[in-house]
This record gives C-alpha cells, sequence and structure tokens, in this order.
C-alpha cells in the first residue's frame, strides 16, 4: 500500500516507435517551479579534479557506462591544444553516482547513498529505486510519476536506469524525458551516450509538486529505475 500512496506507474498504451513530446520553454506564470538563472562567474574547481591540470577542468559527469556500475564518473578536460579528454573517478563504497546542476552552465556529481525504496529523504534531497516491467510485457512507453515530499530549492533532476542485477545500464528503447507536471519544463533530457536523463537546470521544487517521467522498455525488459532530486548548496 505504501508504494501505491507514494509511487504511480502508469502503463500508457502508446507506441513505442514515438518518443515522448515534452515541449521547452520556461514555466508557467505564479508556479513555485522556477529555473534559476544564472549571471554568476565559472564554477569553480573541485580541489579532487582529475585533469592534467586545474585549469584544464570544465565539468564533472557520471559515466556509469565506462565503469563496472553506477558508481562511474570523470572529469571533462579541455587542454590548452583544445582537445576534450575525460579523467575516471569513482564514488565511495556503498554509493552511486548522480548527476546535479551547478552554475553557470555546468554539470557536477554528487555520490550518495544507493536508495533503498521509492522514497529516501535527506538534507535537501530526495532518492528512490523502483523495479519497473515485467519478463512478458510487451513494448510500450512508461510513465513514472514522483510526488516532491518537501521543498527541494535549487533542485537537479537526474535518472537512470539499470539491469535487476546491477552490473549493466539500460538503454531506454524511447527516451527518457522528466517533466515539471503543469508546466512546460523539461527538468532533465535523455544522454544518449551514457544512457541516462541528466538536469536541464536547478528548480524549485515544492511540497506536492509532481515530476512525471515517460521513456520506452522493450519486450520483456524489467529494470531499477533510479531516481534524484539534489538541492543546491
Amino acid at each position: 500500500m505504501l508504494f501505491i500512496a507514494i509511487f504511480l506507474t502508469v502503463n500508457c498504451l502508446y507506441s513505442t516507435s514515438a518518443l515522448p513530446t515534452v515541449s521547452g520553454g520556461g514555466i508557467a506564470a505564479g508556479q513555485s517551479l522556477n529555473l534559476t538563472h544564472s549571471l554568476a562567474k565559472r564554477a569553480e574547481i573541485p580541489p579532487d579534479q582529475k585533469c592534467h591540470q586545474p585549469s584544464d577542468w570544465i565539468g564533472r559527469r557520471c559515466m556509469i557506462e565506462f565503469g563496472n556500475g553506477d558508481d562511474t564518473w570523470a572529469d571533462q578536460c579541455l587542454g590548452d591544444d583544445r582537445v576534450l579528454y575525460w579523467e575516471l573517478g569513482t564514488c565511495p563504497p556503498n554509493t552511486m553516482c548522480t548527476n546535479k546542476f551547478i552554475l553557470p552552465e555546468t554539470i557536477t556529481i554528487v555520490c550518495i547513498n544507493r536508495p533503498a525504496g521509492i522514497t529516501d529523504t535527506g538534507a535537501n534531497q530526495q532518492t528512490g529505486v523502483a523495479q519497473i516491467g515485467a519478463s512478458a510485457e510487451p513494448a510500450r512507453e512508461h510513465i513514472v510519476s514522483i510526488p516532491v515530499l518537501n521543498p527541494i530549492p535549487g533542485a537537479s533532476v537526474s535518472v537512470f536506469m539499470e539491469g535487476t542485477d546491477g552490473t549493466y545500464i539500460i538503454a531506454a528503447n524511447a527516451a527518457i524525458v522528466g517533466s515539471l507536471r503543469g508546466t512546460t519544463a523539461t527538468a532533465c533530457n535523455y544522454n544518449v551516450t551514457n544512457r541516462d536523463c541528466v538536469p536541464t537546470g536547478q528548480y524549485d521544487l515544492g511540497k506536492g509538486n509532481i515530476l512525471d517521467f515517460t521513456f520506452g522498455l522493450g519486450y520483456g525488459q524489467v529494470v531499477r529505475f533510479y531516481y534524484a532530486m539534489i538541492g543546491g548548496s
């Protein structure tokens, strides 16, 4: 009963050949979900950056397809020769990687405790995991709706899916898109290479706001669906 009350999954009978449609643009007037715009200086270089030199650092992303699990990240680096390169790192034991949007226009990562259920809450964050799909289920689009339990100012929203044994990342049959219900805002967009839904900005999420995640699964696919709403510092 707790699962049903907090976490709503709707299997819509849409063709998986059609990707979810989410309009772009700002948030409707009067909504509490406000995108934070930046006039800030360059994002601060993390002290543990792994680039050849600190000035090469331009961002950090979860890069779970390059590792052996969901705890791998990489620093994105741009050398003096203007050639882009990556340097890998891993989160501490018993944690997993999630992307976070910071200003100005930079993605970094946070290593979070692995969620134990559909709603784990901490200081200025909400995370969760649930099993989606069935062994004999036809290919179809899914909609997962997550209510915000407590206000999360400056939230970054991200999602990824992995196999039930936790050893590989699932490529969605139709792209994962996260939208803020009642608005035109898209909280995360699908990264085809990394197979995750990456934050598009920072949003002030209020208690009772709902995030709708649409994605497609193939025939018989069963996945662990992970989401994270991580507040700004």
